[in-house]
């Protein structure tokens, strides 16, 4: 993005404000963050009952819930970063869950420093993630496979199997059609929504339970990603532990296997539409269950311990631009290099840095035109 000598000195600044000193860490997060700052256009959203119908502010729109702006770039960001953190806005948890969940197991595999945040403070969400729970709410699996009569319907229905499958969701597909559900996590009816295992202290949503034709339990979580070339060959590690999870830690049902789903989807203003479909399987290997108990001990053990070390070097610049508590993490300036539980608000604390002259400039001129 192409910014005027004005917008890059007072982005240098802010990022100074936060902590971030000259590195190539910080020109590609810088990189990274350009690219997708705008998922995080909600932080200036304007309530309906706030918004002023006889001041209007410009720029702004009205997406049915609430008043957006029209663009909303890095700087943004970087700006209700800095007003956050200089008013210690953010909202402690209250409730907080003895239980190790298996968002926590995925949360500590992607980092052990947003595991920490996610623990410690609500979290604003980003319009990616807005989406994808209003994907999940549609329950598309059911209502795509439960058996109906509309002739009508049932063409889409059909229409919907032949787009989404190929070679490598084939078997998905087929293993859906023939089974039947017996949990679904986003049902807003369900009494039961939570599957616990006391021995273990462990606690699970899975997206659905199905059981298959041969009376075998199998799990099926689902994400919704952007359909970009960086989501196309692989699945991400914390993903699959949290899918092995469900697979072990549940008690109430033998699970047998499971299916990751990662739909890759697109949209056009207030459109979101599906694209692809990416299929994993994963059954029960032992490296399976060795990777899930050792996410499990290191979760376990930062909780008793309490802090962790974690080497600063290893910190990814893309991952932390993408990661969903990237507002409110402090240590992604490289400054700190142990993590505590739960997350200090310390770790909020802003920097010196001198006010560029070229925005001093226009301060005075701005003071002598109304003078």
């Amino acid at each position: 993005m192409d910014f005027s000598e004005k917008q890059e000195a007072f982005l240098d600044y802010l990022m100074s404000k936060l902590g971030f000193q000259e590195s190539d860490f910080r020109s590609k997060y810088i990189e990274h963050l350009s690219e997708i700052a705008f998922i995080h256009k909600g932080l200036a959203a304007i309530e309906l009952d706030n918004w002023d119908n006889e001041n209007p502010k410009p720029y702004y729109y009205n997406d049915g819930t609430r008043y957006l702006p029209d663009k909303f770039n890095i700087i943004d960001f970087l700006v209700q970063e800095y007003r956050y953190k200089k008013n210690n806005e953010f909202k402690p948890l209250t409730n907080k869950s003895s239980y190790i969940s298996a968002t926590d197991l995925a949360n500590y595999t992607y980092c052990p420093i947003g595991y920490s945040i996610g623990c410690s403070y609500e979290t604003p969400k980003n319009y990616l993630a807005e989406i994808g729970t209003s994907k999940h709410e549609e329950h598309r699996l059911i209502n795509a496979f439960k058996p109906i009569e509309d002739k009508d319907e049932l063409d889409i229905k059909k229409d919907f199997l032949l787009y989404y499958q190929n070679d490598e969701t084939k078997e998905f597909i087929s293993d859906i059609e023939s089974s039947k559900v017996v949990f679904s996590g986003h049902d807003k009816n369900l009494k039961e929504k939570y599957f616990i295992n006391e021995n273990k202290g462990f606690i699970g949503q899975p997206d659905y339970i199905f059981i298959n034709k041969d009376n075998k339990y199998f799990i099926v979580e689902e994400k919704f990603k952007r359909n970009k070339e960086s989501n196309q060959n692989f699945f991400f590690r914390n993903h699959k532990v949290q899918l092995a999870a469900y697979i072990y830690y549940i008690v109430k049902y033998k699970i047998d296997y499971g299916y990751l789903v990662y739909w890759l989807y697109d949209y056009n203003n207030s459109s979101v539409y599906v694209e692809k479909c990416k299929v994993l399987k994963i059954s029960r290997t032992k490296n399976a269950e060795d990777f899930l108990n050792k996410a499990f001990a290191d979760v376990l053990a930062f909780k008793n311990t309490k802090y962790i070390n974690i080497n600063i070097n290893e910190l990814n610049p893309k991952k932390c631009a993408n990661c969903v508590y990237v507002l409110l993490c402090g240590h992604k300036n490289l400054r700190r290099n142990q993590v505590t539980l739960p997350y200090q608000s310390s770790y909020f604390s802003l920097y010196y840095a001198k006010y560029p002259e070229i925005l001093k400039k226009e301060e005075n001129e701005d003071e002598k035109n109304w003078a």
